[in-house]
């Protein structure tokens, strides 16, 4: 039998009330519940699991070999306090994964791969960052030049807008 059985009834109890007939826990309960249902995962992970609670991670889940790695890497950085290395290995998976998915194999089960390369950039960039009128070529490249195109939500400065118009 798992610890905090009848700790875990209360609670669902609780939660069972809270749910289907809208009785809001005292506020003293809902943190009492908080620490009973930490001490749950606690002392019952390594009896399920084999692992203690802290040591779980989604990143066990992942297929990838090399992106799995590197999401562990991660964590241990950010174990360690390691900021640097674990965004660096943070990004060398999210890397990792598009590339798979971009040029890799497909994507499970639909016959395409989850990102594709846009056909037509123009046309998907037109809509956010065309500010300019007629929409000519000669626009965008005098635009390209003075640095006006940057995103649609960054300010472009009058003068920068005024010389291209």
């Amino acid at each position: 039998m798992l610890s905090r059985y009848e700790q875990m009834k209360r609670f669902n109890r609780a939660r069972v009330m809270f749910k289907h007939d809208g009785m809001l826990p005292a506020q003293a309960e809902v943190e009492n519940f908080r620490q009973i249902v930490g001490s749950f995962f606690e002392e019952n992970s390594p009896i399920l699991f084999g692992l203690e609670f802290s040591d779980i991670s989604l990143s066990g889940l992942v297929s990838n070999e090399l992106v799995r790695t590197s999401l562990q890497l991660a964590e241990k950085a950010i174990r360690d306090s390691d900021c640097k290395s674990a965004l660096t290995e943070a990004a060398k998976a999210f890397r990792r994964t598009l590339s798979e998915y971009r040029y890799g194999r497909l994507a499970e089960g639909t016959g395409d791969r989850l990102f594709e390369p846009v056909a037509d950039l123009s046309s998907s960039l037109r809509p956010a960052f065309w500010p300019f009128p007629g929409g000519s070529e000669r626009h965008l490249e005098k635009a390209l030049d003075a640095g006006a195109l940057q995103t649609p939500t960054t300010p472009r400065p009058a003068s920068v807008l005024a010389s291209i118009l």
